[in-house]
């Protein structure tokens, strides 16, 4: 190994470790935002039998009247707990996810490469940072996600698909992680339950790995019982009804059509010029012998095609909503950049000035959560300070508060908590009012 390599190396491990520094600083440090309020209670020093209490109150009131979905759940077991738990979970999640990012083309295959790849440019390319730092959706996306990625892993080969039907532990272990994947979004399942079939289908051995369809039948039962719940049916009427929708033919998908085709490339289009470009190179390299990928990896193209088209049945687009879309391109970035680097002396200097450039947008993120924990702390203090005082009778005014940063980095919630003072105000047990001027 030559001394230039070794340079590179280690300017990829150490924005690597950067990266996993910054996400760890910046969960830890943030406060909670909108929703983040409507699960968990304002704890002092109380025990967890408490604690343990009002999550077993709470998970079936929410699950009844307005959201079922696993991470919503998730989000109200983790914002109840100690802060420090969540923050172990939390991380945990993150390299989980670029880990599975990093397996979905070519599994252990120069994984160390790809997985500092993958932190090292996390912040470079990731279109929405807000499911790694705004709780609620970190419960009830990125950790979700992870389990999606799980099953893209499980079938990415045909070796993979042939030790799954062979295994009784990872059919039972892959099943309850397919469940709980189905259960967890109303666009994904469906996406992710055909990849694994049409990967079984693939099998010359199909008949043999006929267990292999056990998870897909797992993950239809998830889909299925959360389709089926009152407060899905609930909650698409109530978002119907708050964006004016009542007439869903023709012209209504179309507008749909443009609404999802704006936002997907406001959001993804540097993700998805490097995806087109790795694409291509990949296919040369493959026709050309360099490379051999089973065909399965291909494939991965489909679920996110069908993520992004079944946000044309939503009544709105938030961006967060093609999370799975985002990982399966950006598993693709990550397996050219790594074909490259391994390849090509010259290339390894440009992923290393890559990743530097990601190194420096990863400090940026860390300081503007920094401005924004200052904001959300000065308004929680004023809070605090008059707790059990007659100004909790009569209304402590608050103020919302303003951002003015890309959705990129940060997604401000703060409309969430001015519209909805009698959650927060339930959480700190402490009546809030709007300020003067909203």
């Amino acid at each position: 190994m030559t001394s230039l390599r070794r340079v590179y190396q280690g300017v990829f491990v150490a924005c690597a470790a950067l990266s996993v520094a910054v996400y760890a600083a910046v969960f830890w440090r943030m406060p909670l935002m909108g929703e983040d309020f409507a699960f968990p209670r304002h704890y002092g020093e109380v025990g967890w039998g408490e604690r343990l209490a009002w999550i077993a109150h709470k998970i079936p009131e929410q699950t009844a009247s307005w959201n079922a979905r696993l991470g919503e759940q998730l989000a109200i077991v983790w914002l109840n707990l100690p802060a420090w738990l969540f923050w172990l979970v939390a991380l945990a999640a993150f390299v989980a996810f670029c880990t599975l990012i990093a397996m979905v083309w070519s599994g252990r295959r120069d994984l160390p490469l790809k997985l500092t790849l993958t932190l090292g440019l996390m912040f470079a390319l990731w279109p929405g940072l807000e499911i790694f730092f705004w709780k609620t959706a970190n419960a009830g996306y990125l950790q979700p996600i992870v389990l999606s990625l799980v099953c893209i892993v499980a079938y990415r080969s045909d070796a993979s698909v042939t030790a799954l039907a062979g295994s009784p532990w990872r059919l039972t272990g892959l099943c309850l992680v397919a469940a709980g994947a189905g259960y967890s979004f109303e666009n994904v399942p469906m996406a992710l339950a055909l990849y694994m079939a049409l990967a079984w289908w693939l099998s010359p051995r199909r008949r043999v790995a006929w267990p292999a369809l056990l998870p897909v039948g797992a993950m239809l039962a998830g889909w299925a019982t959360l389709m089926a719940m009152p407060s899905t049916a609930h909650r698409r009427a109530f978002y119907l009804d708050a964006n004016d929708v009542h007439d869903m033919g023709p012209a209504y998908y179309w507008q749909r059509a443009g609404e999802v085709t704006d936002t997907f490339f406001d959001t993804t289009g540097l993700m998805f010029a490097l995806v087109v470009v790795s694409l291509v190179f990949l296919a040369v390299q493959q026709r050309r012998g360099r490379l051999a990928y089973d065909r399965r990896v291909w494939w991965t193209i489909l679920p996110a095609v069908l993520v992004v088209g079944s946000m044309l049945a939503a009544p709105y687009t938030e961006p967060r909503a093609f999370s799975l879309a985002w990982a399966l391109m950006f598993a693709v970035v990550i397996e050219a950049a790594g074909v490259v680097c391994r390849r090509w002396r010259w290339a390894g200097a440009l992923c290393a000035l890559a990743l530097l450039v990601s190194a420096g947008l990863a400090i940026k993120t860390l300081t503007i959560y920094e401005d924004v924990s200052r904001s959300f702390d000065a308004r929680e203090a004023r809070i605090l300070e008059r707790l059990g005082t007659p100004a909790c009778e009569t209304g402590v005014a608050v103020r919302e508060r303003h951002f003015d940063y890309p959705y990129r980095y940060f997604n401000n919630r703060d409309d969430w908590y001015r519209w909805s003072l009698w959650h927060v105000g339930n959480y700190y047990g402490c009546k809030l009012v709007p300020a003067d001027g909203q």
